[in-house]
């Protein structure tokens, strides 16, 4: 169980150290239909391996002595797995009407004026 632990711990401490900056430099190259179709396959790609990592996890029966740690480990998945999908309902949110989600979370879109000093 040790070993089960260990290797999904890095797997989900890389997991969440890149996906967000690959996710942003994917978007921000994403120019054409077709390099966004590329975009969101990638992103679909990397939420799959997540949620594969999450099922194998699922699927072992661990003995009683470390049944907390897989259950820890479990429930890291599972927070994850929310974690991603609310970024993702956040990020369609804004895709569908996005001046209305500027101003709903109160977004600054031009730049204030110079304060004057007395």
């Amino acid at each position: 169980m040790v070993g089960l632990v260990s290797d999904h711990a890095g797997r989900l401490a890389s997991w969440t150290g890149d996906f967000a900056d690959e996710i942003n430099d994917q978007l921000a190259l994403a120019a054409t239909d077709a390099q966004v179709y590329r975009a969101a396959a990638r992103v679909e790609a990397r939420i799959e391996c997540l949620l594969d990592d999450w099922d194998d996890v699922r699927s072992v029966k661990p003995h009683p002595p470390d049944e907390r740690g897989w259950r820890l480990l479990v429930g890291t998945y599972r927070d994850l797995a929310e974690q991603v999908q609310g970024w993702l309902d956040e990020m369609l949110e804004i895709l569908e009407d996005p001046a209305a989600a500027v101003e709903r979370r109160g977004w600054q879109t031009r730049k204030p004026p110079p304060s004057r000093s007395p």
